[in-house]
């Protein structure tokens, strides 16, 4: 109980302040969804939702990520301008791209185009951004150098949980869940609790209750920005202070990434567009035997496992491994349960 306080001893009473802010501005959802048009229409055949919704969720979430770093200049003091402007311009132009998406459809190679050539562009305004070395915690004994190609192995690593989180969300809470994890996983293992994180955070739990209520949902604009937002934050942290290990990180992102990978490999040996939306996902068949309001919290379960076990076994070889024939496992379970049904 003593060292929680401690974790939360530095969270700001304005944090509190633009939580309650924040509370406020979702009761408006509506007023602010119909003002700025923050709806996706079901108009194409890679949308598999039904009814027109708000994406009032990813705007919520924009609205932190630019007005944080003010927040942070004048009382948090936590990060240099330098994190927070890059950080910004990186999250809004995901975000700028993301809504763009949601409204005309882009095509998936113009779509990764812009990703790509945005990074390229944006990435070098701040090194600890950018991924010099691939070090290990037991699972090589030597570090990887990267060298020239630092760069675009991070771009690769920001474009991979860009689509890992998009795979994730397919049903109320399942992405919001996820990102949840993620955050709290990593503020868990630099045990500190930075007002950034605090904020969004409580930003995400006000998301979550509007997911499940079906009032809003993060669109592929919120899905954007939150992806970039993560990463970015694991790569800092990565560089920074080397608080997790790259075995570490990829087991963390293991479930939602065998899933998507699954997913990738499928619709290749099937001829399609990987970006083609379908109903094979991990949660769609949670889904498909158990009551949409509890599929979020089963994939949570379903994705802390590997991380879970990582305190119960010192071989990343052997996590990673068993975690991969757990994921399988727990696929297999759900569509058996589905045929039987």
């Amino acid at each position: 109980m003593i060292e929680l306080q401690r974790i939360f001893d530095e969270i700001n009473s304005i944090s509190i302040y633009v939580f309650l802010f924040c509370v406020t501005l979702s009761l408006f959802r509506k007023n602010i969804s119909d003002l700025l048009n923050l709806y996706d229409r079901p108009d194409t055949i890679r949308k598999l939702h039904k009814n027109t919704t708000s994406t009032f969720n990813g705007f919520l979430i924009i609205s932190l990520v630019l007005t944080y770093p003010l927040l942070d200049f004048f009382f948090f003091k936590e990060f240099n301008l330098n994190f927070n402007i890059t950080l910004s311009i990186i999250t809004l132009s995901f975000y700028l791209i993301g809504l763009y998406d949601d409204k005309k459809n882009l095509s998936p190679t113009y779509k990764t185009f812009l990703i790509f050539l945005l990074l390229l562009m944006i990435m070098p305004l701040n090194q600890n951004f950018i991924i010099k070395t691939l070090d290990f915690k037991n699972l090589f004994n030597f570090p990887i150098i990267l060298n020239q190609a630092s760069i675009f192995v991070t771009i690769f690593f920001i474009y991979i949980f860009y689509n890992l989180l998009n795979f994730a969300d397919g049903k109320n809470g399942v992405a919001l869940i996820v990102a949840i994890i993620f955050i709290v996983i990593l503020a868990v293992e630099k045990n500190k609790v930075t007002n950034l994180d605090f904020l969004i955070l409580t930003t995400l739990l006000i998301c979550m209750y509007l997911n499940l209520k079906n009032l809003s949902f993060l669109g592929n604009s919120g899905s954007a920005a939150l992806s970039v937002f993560i990463s970015l934050n694991y790569i800092f942290e990565y560089n920074s202070q080397s608080t997790l290990k790259c075995d570490e990180i990829f087991l963390i992102f293991l479930i939602p990434g065998m899933d998507m990978t699954r997913l990738v490999m499928e619709r290749i040996f099937k001829g399609k567009s990987i970006s083609l939306g379908d109903l094979n996902h991990l949660h769609h068949h949670i889904g498909s035997i158990c009551s949409d309001k509890y599929i979020f919290i089963i994939y949570g379960i379903v994705t802390l496992i590997p991380y879970i076990t990582s305190f119960l076994i010192d071989s990343y070889l052997v996590l990673i491994l068993g975690n991969i024939l757990f994921y399988l496992g727990v696929l297999i379970f759900f569509k058996k349960k589905l045929f039987f049904k």
